[in-house]
């Protein structure tokens, strides 16, 4: 991705991506074109995403995804059906998606790579991962 790709983009500032660490030549832009979609979506609800710090290429990431500009991890300042969230994510372009939840609130992981099933969850605590039950799972009621 270089500079001017910002130019295109409405809600997505190069000031964002240098304040969660994230480094601008290393995020593909399509990661970016549909996290600004993706908030565009959000906005008809009146909601804002926000890019957590090393949400992107920066920090330690088990997802190479990450490492290879692909990703995005971000919190909604707003509460909605976790279900609507994933739909908005899959129609902004999104083909990996995780959903967790600290006890608190939800996070979302996007990423342009393959389409998958995610394979699990983390108890709150643990280090360990716990294998999916169902295609569809509410990560708040698996944390508990």
């Amino acid at each position: 991705m270089t500079r001017e790709h910002f130019d295109s983009l409405i809600y997505t500032k190069e000031s964002d991506i240098i304040r969660v660490g994230g480094t601008i030549e290393g995020i593909e832009y399509q990661t970016l074109a549909n996290f600004d979609l993706l908030y565009r979506k959000l906005s008809e609800y009146n909601c804002k995403a926000t890019i957590f710090l090393n949400g992107l290429n920066s920090g330690d990431h088990i997802s190479e995804e990450h490492r290879k500009g692909e990703a995005v991890d971000f919190t909604i300042n707003k509460e909605l059906p976790v279900f609507t969230v994933v739909a908005l994510m899959v129609r902004s372009g999104f083909n990996g998606i995780g959903v967790y939840h600290n006890g608190v609130c939800y996070s979302f992981h996007a990423d342009i790579g393959d389409i998958r099933q995610w394979i699990g969850y983390k108890k709150k605590g643990e280090k360990q991962w716990h294998p999916y039950t169902a295609l569809v799972n509410d990560p708040k009621l698996l944390t508990r």
